[in-house]
């Protein structure tokens, strides 16, 4: 197999990538490959009729904050 430098991982929304392949995630992270993630959706608007609404757009804040937390721990 070939030496990987940098991977992408594409997911729907946050903690599909960590559900979906977070062993692999840790297994490149040891071995010095740099990692982006990239979502699709947020995944938090769906869940409130007004996707504009304080409460909505804390959750997308937060889900943001802890997606990007998740790599740099």
């Amino acid at each position: 197999m070939k030496n990987l430098e940098r991977l992408l991982i594409i997911a729907a929304h946050p903690d599909d990538e960590l559900l979906g392949c977070g062993g692999s995630i840790i297994k490149y992270l040891q071995n010095g490959v740099e990692i982006k993630v990239l979502f699709v959706g947020e995944g938090s608007t769906c869940r409130y009729d007004d996707p504009n609404c304080a409460e909505a757009l804390d959750a997308i804040k937060n889900r943001n904050s802890w997606a990007v937390n998740a790599l740099t721990m």
